[in-house]
């Protein structure tokens, strides 16, 4: 697998790389990571959690980082082109120009797996002055994933056949995300789980909760993650007087189920999306949710039957539908509602197998043989 951002960097397409990659080297299927060394403090090569990870040269600095990205991932595929025979690539941009190139010479299949909904993903390429070296990656590429129907339209605009795009839905694990009955849910405590960053509308969420603060005086948010906002978002909480009643937990690398089983709501005001983990993971969990109104989100959160949903970007109905929340009595029959849904539609026991399966089809098409597979 290839992975710009991996651990010990864990948002949420990340957290899928490595769920999947842990998930097919338990399953005995040998699964690398290729990904960048952003600081030099990071080992080259390490294993976490049974995922062999391989860190390459990479530059900080923009208008650098994408070119010397290509040539060190080039190298390390060309280095290593007995050792891979797929290349599942979680990223739209240098990497799978890379994996599309080496593949092409050496007859590797490529999976590409983009993770930005919400049109971003067509933006991005779009917006980048290799464009059309994208789409010619993006166009031959054996496969690509989609784990929403707007990310399948994302994928046919960017000019990949209908018949290449694999609807695949994002996974977790629910043995580890699982409601635990031992930890009560009394009380007013609204939890968020993600980047601090523009849009996952964190802002807006803080606009907001003065608001709800105000019917429900006794209210507390925790806010887990970091990002490139924090310090602008610690500041706007303070401004709005509210600090005594938000939590900046900052990253968390293990444990991060424990503040889903403690917590009453979850909330996600995010401007744009794919399939969020964390929207998951709290499901999961058994956690009701209040999330923004997006066509990803829709696909998951149903009204009033495993949460509630507002449109992005509205303080006061985000303000009014987390009292609605906290309020009410059948936050249990939401919270089961949740889990039953993950399980029977985001649970790795169902997801792994139609990866491996991909793989598989992918393998024989290209090879016309069966083989042990690594990714």
């Amino acid at each position: 697998m290839i992975c710009p951002q991996y651990y010990p960097v864990i948002g949420g397409y990340e957290k899928l790389t490595h769920t999947l990659a842990r998930s097919l080297n338990q399953a005995g299927v040998q699964c690398s990571v290729a990904t960048k060394r952003a600081q030099r403090a990071w080992a080259r090569h390490e294993v976490h959690e049974g995922v062999p990870m391989f860190r390459l040269v990479a530059m900080p600095k923009r208008g650098l980082d994408g070119p010397v990205w290509l040539l060190s991932l080039l190298f390390f595929l060309l280095l290593r082109r007995n050792t891979f025979d797929v290349y599942h690539v979680h990223d739209i941009g240098w990497s799978l120009v890379a994996a599309r190139l080496v593949g092409w010479l050496y007859g590797k299949p490529v999976v590409a797996h983009p993770h930005a909904g919400s049109g971003a993903t067509v933006r991005a390429v779009n917006g980048q002055w290799n464009a059309a070296l994208v789409r010619w990656a993006l166009r031959h590429a054996e496969a690509g994933i989609a784990f929403s129907d707007e990310m399948a339209g994302q994928l046919a605009a960017l000019s990949m056949a209908a018949e290449r795009i694999q609807r695949l839905p994002n996974t977790i694990d629910t043995g580890r995300f699982r409601p635990d009955p031992t930890q009560s849910r009394a009380g007013a405590t609204v939890l968020y789980v993600g980047r601090l960053s523009e849009e996952k509308g964190v802002t807006v969420l803080l606009t907001a909760w003065p608001l709800v603060q105000q019917q429900l005086p006794a209210a507390r948010l925790l806010l887990v993650g970091d990002g490139p906002q924090r310090a602008a978002l610690e500041t706007q909480a303070a401004s709005l007087g509210i600090r005594e009643s938000v939590t900046f937990v900052g990253a968390v690398q293990e444990g991060t189920e424990r503040y889903y089983q403690q917590a009453t709501l979850f909330v996600l005001a995010s401007h744009r999306e794919g399939v969020p983990i964390a929207l998951l993971e709290a499901l999961a969990c058994g956690l009701p949710v209040v999330a923004s109104r997006l066509p990803s989100v829709e696909q998951i959160v149903e009204e009033g039957v495993n949460g509630l949903l507002v449109p992005p970007g509205d303080h006061v109905a985000l303000a009014e539908t987390l009292v609605q929340g906290l309020a009410r009595g059948d936050r249990d029959a939401l919270g089961r509602a949740g889990r039953a849904l993950v399980e029977q539609h985001y649970s790795l026991e169902r997801v792994l197998g139609q990866y491996q399966g991909l793989y598989e089809s992918l393998m024989q098409q290209r090879r016309g043989l069966k083989s042990a597979l690594r990714f």
